[in-house]
């Protein structure tokens, strides 16, 4: 018995190491697992910063890139307007001299007009056509039977374009049909055949 019972003891021994052995294993398993967790984070985490700094330092190039540019577009806008100032400067030395002032005048606006030509502005101020609500503001209303109702009998103040878009509307008064003597009229033609 007594053999049985060393038998006994020595396999449970072996088995306690062999369990120990193996929580050993599982556990070195485990924190080599961990290990490569937070080898593995550490690298994202690496890889994100670098890819943040990146992008931060593209913004910023884009950023810088935008205001160069700005600053060009303006540079090329004040080069076309110095003209203009040479222009006022020699009317303001004429304005005593009316005709002189006013032909300095007239040739300030026209280069003015061209300079925004040239930047794709165009004025909408065309009379008698139909009234667009997508280029036009009505202000005004006038009787007139003798062009169609809603036609633009007169620019108030010139509407802009640029490049096809609409930037001021122009103001405008329309045309309106007076009803009572439309009406007076058909009555009038409907009583004028019935006689007849």
């Amino acid at each position: 018995m007594k053999d049985h019972k060393k038998q006994v003891n020595i396999h449970q021994e072996h088995e306690k190491h062999n369990t120990e052995a193996h929580s050993e294993k599982k556990e070195e398993k485990q924190q080599s697992q961990q290990e490569l967790q937070e080898l593995k984070i550490k690298e994202l985490t690496s890889l994100l910063q670098r890819l943040q700094a990146d992008f931060d330092n593209f913004r910023k190039h884009a950023d810088k890139t935008s205001k160069e540019s700005v600053f060009r577009g303006n540079i090329a806008v004040i080069t076309q307007l110095l003209p203009i100032i040479d222009t006022f400067e020699l009317a303001l030395q004429n304005v005593q001299n009316k005709d002189e002032f006013e032909k300095g005048m007239s040739l300030l606006y026209f280069q003015f007009i061209d300079i925004l030509k040239s930047f794709g502005l165009r004025p909408i101020d065309t009379i008698n056509i139909p009234f667009d609500p997508y280029k036009h503001e009505a202000l005004l209303q006038e009787e007139n039977n003798n062009l169609p109702e809603n036609t633009v009998l007169v620019i108030l103040q010139k509407g802009y374009a640029l490049n096809e878009i609409i930037i001021r509307y122009a103001k405008v008064k329309v045309s309106m049909h007076n009803k009572k003597k439309e009406d007076q009229a058909d009555n009038g033609t409907t009583a004028d055949k019935t006689n007849d």
